[in-house]
Parts: structure tokens; C-alpha cells; sequence
């Protein structure tokens, strides 16, 4: 009986060894590349390998890699053909090839997975990261390797919880000598998109309690009470880990939590491959593209809603009196150009626009800011009046140069940053092409609108002092009356098509220019006050 024990388990031992694949790894490096850097790639590299059942490295690794390093040194390089030969001899059944280049700040990361018996390059895989830290390196190999090698075990679950909008995936959990790393990616659709995470953030066992907080971080910024600034990852889909001090091998059941942020619960780890590794689905791509769908069939819907419309439309917003109107916007190689004109019925009129005032695209949320401008002057917040560009009465056109539009941007906004508050904006600006691409046009109908302003309003009548002389009042050379005012800035007289008084916008107090009162009491800004003949 212990005869026949024996050679079952021989058998299965030998079984299981055949089952296993051998593989060498081989790293090379460019010039700049740190050799502690290469060293430590190459060992990452071996133990992520390995820790799927399936792989094993060879025995005679050293011998294997001295082996290459002679070849490379006398011919300078070395090529598959070589890394075959060797690979046979040494007993691999696989070896992996990474080719580590530093392009700037970045490193860059070929690897391929060489096939000795078919002598064909198997799969491959490449990477690109600034490698600042340890966890970084360890991270970059574990992706390296799980694209060479890849599984097809079930993966673990959780449930998203309260972790904002669900933009952020975790992707796979990786237990470590002393680290547990938690891989994630997030998933975006804006430019101005950007992520961060707080130092306290931490795994809690569901069944114990006990917590394992976060110790680093690669490709996203840690942020506390001294360093509160994110990391922009703009449009995409961003990769990043965590890595947090190790959890339990009995551990089956966490959460993560963002002290004051995201949280994700119900975490249930399924060993994936080994004990120490959990791989969830990775549906990224998927929530990705129907985002963009989705920003497509917005921006679909605002196009067909003017298709009909011969012009590009505009709704002013809060843009102060509507004096200034949208009359054309232009894409030019590297800016976009906007014009404007202004109605002024004052020989005084100043106007200027705010050095921080920009575009937005209404679907991205991107902003592009203001660059140049012709015939108005580019003022700060607070800036007197003598900073502002004269133009006095008439119609006065000028134009704003901005950074370039993107062609596919079909509704924006326009904001004006020159006080102390937002200035004006022009919201729900729909771009509708005018004759060629990148051309859009505005109805213009300043003329008529400036005769309006003849027809009914007075220039602005300005008191000086709190208890002013009465002022004669004329529309278009037509002696109207007399107004004096009481603690006024700023009055607006209008008249009927006959040229009788008819109403004034004012603050303050007012008596009659026909020496009885009209008994006005103090009014709201802007308050129409209508008047009897």
C-alpha cells in the first residue's frame, strides 16, 4: 500500500510539473536608466510572473542571465534568435524581454514574452510611468506581467457605495511582502478633469475592524493639510494605485474609505490566480465610450434643436443693459476671434474687458481664456475708469482674440471677469457654421436697436452734488422739461412716441420738473416708475 501511495503521488508531483512553464526574465536598459532601476524592474518582473501558479522561474537564473550579458557584450546586442538558443539551454520554456527607455521624465516599458518551442514572440506589453517610487516600480511590473501572462480565474466583486459619481474603478488588489496595493483606474471625460487622495485614507477588515492605512501613492497626488493640490489627468482613462500597510492572507471581506470623501464597501476577495492576488472586471472602456456617447447625443440634440435657424443664436444672460451684442465668432489657425459692437448715448461712454475672462464649452466645461483684443482695453478688477477705452456716442465694434475652440464645440459661454463681481455673460450661445467651417454669425440688428435708444432714453444725467441744480432734458433736440435729483449717481428718463414724459428708472428720490412733487417715494435700482400727464 505504501508502494502503490508512493508512485501516486510521484505521479502527480510530476503531473503538476509538467503542468508549470519555466520562464527566464531579461532586462535591458538605455542610456540615463539608473542600473538599481533595471535590477529591481527585473526582480519585480520574476515575482509577479511567479506568483501565478501556471509559472515558475528557471533554476539556473544567474547562470542565464550572465550567460546574456556575455553574448550582449561581445556582439553589442543581442536578438530573439540568441534569447531562443538560450532559453533552450537553460531550461525555460518562456523568457520575458523588457526594454526600459527614459524619454524626459517618464520611463518607458517594452516588454514581450518569447515562446521557445514555437520560437515566436508570444505576447507583449508596454508601459510608461515616472517610476518616483518604489511602489510605482512594483505597480508598473504587476501590470507587465498580467497583460504577458494574463488569467482566467473569476474575478472578486464589490459594490461602489458612496464613492461619488462611480468614475474611479478598483481594477486588482495585490497582497506584497508588506504592502497591499490597490490598482484603480478612472474613468473621464472633461480636460479639466483631476483626482487626489487623503493621507488617511484606509482598508478596513468588514469582520475584524482592524484598519491598514494608506502609506503611498503612484500616479495620483497624496493630499493633507500641506499639500492640497490634485493631479490633472484631463480627458481618458487614468491609471493609478494605492498602497496601503499589508492585509491579513485570512483577510476576505474590506472596505476603503476616504476619510471626508469616496468609500468602497462590500469588498469580497476571490484569490485570482494565487492567494495573494484579486482581480475585479475591468468594464472601463465600456463606461467610457458610452460617456462619450452620451456627450455625443447632447451635443447632437443642441444642433438639432437650431438646425432650422438660418443664424447662430445667443442669449444674453445677465450681460448688464444689453448694450453689447454678438455679432460674429471666427476660428482663425491658433485663436478664436469674437465681435462685438456697443450702442453708447453718451459722449463720456468708456468700455473694457477683464483680463481673466474666457470661453467655456457648455458640454466639456473646458475654458479657454482671453489672449488679445482690438478697439476695447484689457482692464484688471478694480481698475479706475481712465483704464477703460473711450468711444463716446455711436455704435462701436471691437473684437476679442481668444484661445482656439475646438471645430466640434457647437455651445458655449462667454464670461467677462472686470469688477469685483462675475462682470457680464453671454449664456446659451449656439454655434451654427455660416457659410464655411468655422464661421459663425449673428443676426444683427444694432441699427434698429440704437434707434430704439434714441427714440426713448435720455443719456445718462449725472448729479455731482447732493442737492443739484434742476437740468434741462432733451430727446433728439426736443426740449422735454426740467428733473433735479436727490443723492443720485446715475437717472434714465424715457418718453412716449409723442415726446411726453413717461417714465424714469432711478434710486432715490425725485421731484417735478413743473414745480409740483410727484411724490416719489425712494425706489429700488432699475425700478420703473411710471408718471401721469
Amino acid at each position: 500500500m505504501k508502494k502503490v501511495f508512493t508512485l501516486i503521488l510521484g505521479l502527480m508531483l510530476s503531473m503538476i510539473s509538467f503542468a508549470q512553464k519555466t520562464v527566464a526574465v531579461y532586462v535591458t536598459a538605455s542610456e540615463g536608466v539608473p542600473q538599481e532601476t533595471k535590477r529591481i524592474l527585473g526582480s519585480e518582473l520574476v515575482a509577479a510572473i511567479t506568483r501565478n501558479p501556471d509559472y515558475v522561474a528557471i533554476e539556473r537564473t544567474d547562470d542565464f542571465l550572465a550567460q546574456v550579458s556575455q553574448e550582449q557584450g561581445r556582439y553589442n546586442n543581442i536578438d530573439d534568435k540568441k534569447l531562443f538558443e538560450l532559453g533552450q539551454k537553460y531550461g525555460a520554456s518562456n523568457v520575458c524581454v523588457a526594454e526600459i527607455t527614459k524619454f524626459g521624465d517618464e520611463y518607458y516599458i517594452v516588454s514581450r514574452l518569447l515562446d521557445i518551442r514555437t520560437q515566436r514572440v508570444w505576447k507583449t506589453a508596454r508601459k510608461s510611468s515616472e517610476l518616483k517610487s518604489l511602489g510605482e516600480l512594483m505597480s508598473v511590473s504587476e501590470a507587465v506581467a498580467d497583460e504577458l501572462i494574463g488569467n482566467t480565474k473569476e474575478f472578486s466583486t464589490y459594490a461602489y457605495g458612496d464613492n461619488g459619481g462611480n468614475e474611479s474603478f478598483i481594477v486588482k488588489i495585490v497582497n506584497r511582502d508588506s504592502y497591499t496595493i490597490v490598482s484603480m483606474k478612472y474613468v473621464s471625460v472633461s480636460p479639466n478633469a483631476r483626482i487626489g487622495i487623503n493621507r488617511g485614507t484606509y482598508i478596513e477588515d468588514i469582520d475584524t475592524h482592524e484598519k491598514y492605512y494608506l502609506v503611498d501613492a503612484s500616479n495620483i497626488n497624496i493630499m493633507d493639510s500641506g499639500n492640497t493640490r490634485y493631479t490633472s489627468i484631463g480627458k481618458g482613462i487614468w491609471e493609478y494605485s494605492f498602497i496601503f500597510n499589508r492585509i491579513t492572507e485570512d483577510t476576505k471581506h474590506i472596505r476603503i474609505i476616504e476619510p471626508n470623501g469616496w468609500a468602497y464597501k462590500d469588498i469580497v476577495l476571490k484569490p485570482y490566480g494565487d492567494e495573494n492576488t484579486f482581480v475585479f472586471e475591468d468594464n472601463t472602456q465600456k463606461v467610457y465610450d458610452d460617456l462619450l456617447e452620451q456627450e455625443r447625443i447632447r451635443q447632437q440634440q443642441i444642433e438639432e434643436q437650431y438646425s432650422q435657424q438660418e443664424y447662430s443664436t445667443c442669449a444674453y444672460g445677465d450681460n448688464g443693459n444689453n448694450q453689447s451684442f454678438l455679432i460674429s465668432l471666427e476660428n482663425k489657425d491658433n485663436y478664436t476671434k469674437v465681435t462685438f459692437k456697443y450702442l453708447s448715448l453718451s459722449d463720456t461712454q468708456v468700455i473694457g474687458i477683464g483680463a481673466d475672462s474666457y470661453i467655456e464649452d457648455i458640454v466639456t466645461g473646458r475654458h479657454y481664456k482671453l489672449k488679445n483684443a482690438s478697439n476695447i482695453n484689457i482692464v484688471k478688477i478694480y481698475s479706475d475708469n481712465k483704464d477703460y477705452k473711450h468711444i463716446g456716442k455711436g455704435i462701436w465694434e471691437y473684437s476679442l482674440f481668444f484661445e482656439r475652440i475646438p471645430e466640434r464645440t457647437r455651445s458655449i459661454k462667454i464670461i467677462d471677469k472686470n469688477s469685483y463681481k462675475t462682470g457680464w455673460i453671454y449664456n446659451d450661445i449656439v454655434l451654427k457654421p455660416y457659410g464655411k467651417p468655422d464661421y459663425y454669425v449673428f443676426k444683427d440688428d444694432t441699427d434698429s436697436e440704437y434707434k430704439k435708444l434714441q427714440d426713448s432714453y435720455v443719456y445718462y444725467i449725472n448729479f455731482e452734488n447732493r442737492h443739484s441744480d434742476p437740468r434741462n432734458i432733451y430727446i433728439n433736440g426736443k426740449y422735454i422739461g426740467q428733473v433735479k435729483g436727490y443723492g443720485y449717481k446715475k437717472l434714465t428718463i424715457s418718453v412716449d412716441d409723442y415726446g411726453h414724459l413717461e417714465s424714469i428708472q432711478a434710486s432715490g428720490y425725485l421731484v417735478s420738473p413743473n414745480k409740483e412733487s410727484w411724490n416719489v417715494p425712494k425706489q429700488t435700482k432699475g425700478t420703473t416708475i411710471n408718471l401721469k400727464n
